[in-house]
């Protein structure tokens, strides 16, 4: 090679190098695309996408509330501070089984969360009812034997952060009542929902048993998250997701010019792919006397990384 080569291959470098290095548009594009398409699982849920996201799907790729999480082989969704782990997921119907984690082994948990929806995309559906529980009630002085009302539990010990405390739940409503009155001087309250379908088991048990297994069912939520656009836009070939600085729905589509395919026509560089991931990998071999140099480029999320390494030394001119 001659040195007087050196300005246009040189010039050459620097415009290879600007070309990657304003790919990003089309190539996040297409990265959205890819990431929101891996469908994920854990334990014996699979097939999860939009508007759920975590772990190995990326915020952009949900809706805001949808956060999962998979610990220890168990999904698991926090709302309103209060954690459940997740027992089913219908994307037809918009509907989900969860369970509260901290009630899972008894009912006498360390912190006292009530089950609120009030301000989330989730609401309860037709099969889910609330039950009240009371922790740390005074002797029922003036109520000879309230449990002989219906609608009331045996009392049930605790132990809570190394205190003893009696507890009681009712499937009822008693405010206005004596009964109502007596709760009112309980120390802490908590309301959990149940299947309807156990409450006439728990009035007819009473015990804490019932309820703990009423709580391992789950109950029934329905979310609301753009649904009908996300449906329109699966139909349409794209994946449902969210742009992050709006807050908006997005849907993202893959266009000719978008890097989103596995398949690579000859002559062209190779597409590598793992869940969420894309990468472009190509090679520049640049010869600048006495050294050849080899620049490798990689388009990855969005972004172009270049390397560059020296080959071995030659020896002579060309």
């Amino acid at each position: 090679m001659h040195p007087s080569s050196f300005p246009s291959k040189f010039w050459f470098l620097l415009i290879v190098l600007s070309f990657f290095l304003n790919f990003s548009p089309n190539c996040v594009f297409a990265n959205s695309f890819m990431s929101c398409r891996v469908r994920t699982s854990c334990g014996s849920i699979s097939y999860i996408g939009y508007p759920f996201w975590g772990w190995d799907r990326p915020e952009s790729c949900g809706y805001p509330g949808f956060q999962l999480n998979c610990n220890q082989n168990m999904l698991e969704i926090t709302i309103m501070s209060a954690t459940y782990r997740v027992l089913e997921i219908n994307n037809s119907t918009q509907t989900l089984v969860v369970a509260r984690t901290d009630y899972s082994d008894s009912l006498c948990p360390t912190r006292f969360i009530n089950s609120t929806f009030d301000t989330s995309p989730f609401r309860y559906n037709e099969t889910t009812r609330d039950i009240r529980l009371y922790y740390d009630c005074p002797s029922p002085a003036g109520l000879e034997n309230l449990t002989s009302f219906q609608d009331v539990s045996d009392q049930f010990e605790c132990t809570i952060n190394g205190a003893s405390t009696r507890g009681y739940y009712v499937t009822t409503d008693f405010t206005g009542t004596a009964i109502g009155n007596f709760f009112g001087f309980c120390w802490n309250s908590v309301i959990i929902p149940v299947p309807i379908s156990r409450v006439p088991l728990l009035v007819d048990n009473r015990d804490s048993d019932a309820l703990e297994e009423a709580v391992r069912v789950g109950f029934g939520l329905r979310w609301s998250a753009n649904d009908s656009r996300c449906n329109t836009c699966l139909n349409d070939g794209g994946q449902c997701g969210r742009n992050l600085n709006s807050n908006e729905f997005a849907c993202y589509n893959c266009t000719d010019g978008d890097v989103c395919s596995t398949s690579s026509p000859a002559g062209k560089s190779s597409l590598f792919f793992m869940p969420g991931e894309i990468s472009l990998v190509g090679f520049v071999d640049m010869e600048f006397p006495p050294f050849q140099f080899q620049f490798q480029f990689r388009v990855r999320h969005g972004c172009s990384l270049f390397g560059v390494r020296p080959n071995k030394l030659r020896v002579g001119r060309s």
